[in-house]
């Protein structure tokens, strides 16, 4: 991510004289480091590396280079048909998910407070975020991607960031019903997915192969800085190589050929997953549902009661949390 914010990948510029094909390319590079930047961030916890409102390129578009030769078709069926609409799909959701880090997985000080903003605040940012997210879901279904691996992985990450909004957080350290129940059917969705993937496609060859990608992203490095008559950017090569070879070392030395890695088989049919997590949508006549920004008597309700008026003494955080969400509350 530094080396292409230091390259400016993160800007739109049509003055600095690339062509239009030339200023894709940046785009969709960008782009990639974004996404695998936000998902680091979203797995790991890490700060963000960029705000988003610091970023002009534009989206992926179609391009006359995308254009694939029979072969390459029948291999890719699932770009040939969406060409770039599914990556501009990933990145909506991308986005999503730095919104969560940035609103629920906001640090809090040692009297439980937030800076900056309130606990009503977070709740209507938290409850926009929600309906985003079943806006981004409704899309995804409306996209004809079903069967495919792409859709499988999509609606998997879509479930992650279900549970990385509703599980225990900074903001919301206890989880009401709604959030638990919410939890509960996202990650119910998103074994599933995981078993459908594991029986369609086999998931531990897939670690055996990335070697060989490393190989052609290290490649693509080496021309791009011969090309961008760039040599300040090795460092970042250097780096690359360094991590690749300690991270495959066992692989470079063992030859650990993909068709040795055991595959377990799923005793769901692709049918029976597709039925059983298809509308992640929870209808707002519900009554298991309710706004949270709309909702907050009831959720500190919940907390009352699972806490018993804060007389229950679990940990100094908790202890912290509670009483500065009351407090809140109280003098608002």
């Amino acid at each position: 991510m530094s080396a292409a914010i230091e390259a400016g990948l993160h800007r739109h510029n049509t003055d600095w004289g690339f062509t239009s094909e030339e200023l894709e390319i940046r785009n969709r590079t960008w782009w990639c480091a974004y996404s695998l930047e936000r998902q680091v961030a979203t797995l790991t916890g890490r700060v963000l590396s960029i705000r988003d409102h610091a970023i002009h390129a534009l989206l992926p578009s179609p391009s006359t280079f995308d254009n694939l030769s029979p072969v390459e078709s029948s291999m890719t069926t699932i770009f040939h048909k969406h060409n770039v609409e599914v990556i501009r799909h990933m990145i909506t959701l991308r986005k999503i998910s730095g919104r969560i880090l940035e609103s629920i997985y906001i640090a809090r000080g040692p009297n439980g407070t937030a800076m900056d903003t309130t606990f009503q605040q977070i709740c209507a940012t938290s409850d926009q975020i929600r309906r985003d997210l079943e806006l981004w879901e409704q899309q995804l279904e409306s996209m004809a991607l079903k069967p495919s691996r792409e859709y499988s992985e999509m609606k998997t990450e879509y479930c992650l960031l279900q549970l990385l909004l509703h599980r225990p957080s900074p903001t919301f350290m206890v989880p009401s019903r709604q959030m638990a129940s919410y939890c509960s059917k996202a990650a119910s969705t998103a074994i599933n997915q995981w078993s459908n993937i594991l029986a369609e496609h086999g998931i531990s060859a897939r670690v055996n192969r990335h070697y060989n990608d490393t190989s052609i992203c290290l490649d693509l490095i080496n021309r791009g800085i011969s090309h961008m008559k760039a040599p300040y950017l090795e460092k970042y090569r250097d780096l690359f190589q360094a991590v690749r070879n300690k991270v495959y070392a066992k692989t470079m030395f063992t030859g650990i050929s993909p068709n040795e890695a055991t595959t377990l088989n799923s005793t769901l049919s692709s049918g029976d997953i597709d039925a059983m997590s298809h509308n992640l949508i929870f209808d707002p006549d519900d009554d298991m549902i309710y706004s949270m920004g709309d909702g907050v008597e009831a959720y500190v309700n919940q907390v009352n009661e699972l806490l018993d008026g804060g007389g229950f003494n679990v940990d100094e955080a908790l202890d912290a949390w509670y009483g500065a969400l009351m407090g809140e509350i109280q003098s608002s």
